[in-house]
């Protein structure tokens, strides 16, 4: 199956910014992308107006790469306590079932 890339361009904080989409790939869409970062960017803006663009930049990064590292750690726990609650559901199974030797 062909996939079409598309360029897309964006304007954020006065920045042109050029991003490739990828039809039926299962990627978020460049849009997505764009209308979080600039609802991030709002936010901050409006809750102190007197920030420069780069400033405004830095924080809305600081915040994204937050959740993202929050969410990294929330999905190794979750991972952890999945394969705790399978091995004891193993070692359970193993303890209830007659043995075949």
């Amino acid at each position: 199956m062909d996939s079409k890339r598309e360029l897309k361009e964006f304007n954020v904080l006065g920045y042109n910014i050029r991003l490739k989409s990828e039809e039926d790939s299962g990627e978020i869409a460049p849009e997505k992308i764009i209308e979080y970062v600039q609802g991030e960017i709002d936010a901050i803006k409006q809750s102190s107006p007197s920030l420069e663009n780069a400033q405004a930049a830095v924080l809305v990064a600081l915040k994204i790469a937050s959740e993202k590292l929050g969410i990294e750690r929330d999905y190794q726990e979750n991972i952890t306590k999945l394969k705790a609650s399978a091995k004891g559901a193993l070692g359970y199974i193993e303890e209830v079932s007659p043995s075949t030797m």
